[in-house]
């Protein structure tokens, strides 16, 4: 996971609640999101919240 880029990483956010793939994959993908410190849209957050 480190040796993506961030602006991959947020693209694979984005694609992966799009298309509605696995709560824990999502959650492992926020979890170095913000490990990088990089910022989350609230709305793609909402979406995987609810």
């Amino acid at each position: 996971m480190e040796n993506l880029v961030d602006e991959l990483l947020l693209t694979s956010y984005d694609k992966a609640i799009k298309l509605n793939l696995e709560r824990e994959f999502i959650l492992i993908l926020e979890k170095e999101i913000k490990r990088r410190g990089l910022p989350l849209t609230s709305t793609l957050r909402n979406e995987i919240m609810a």
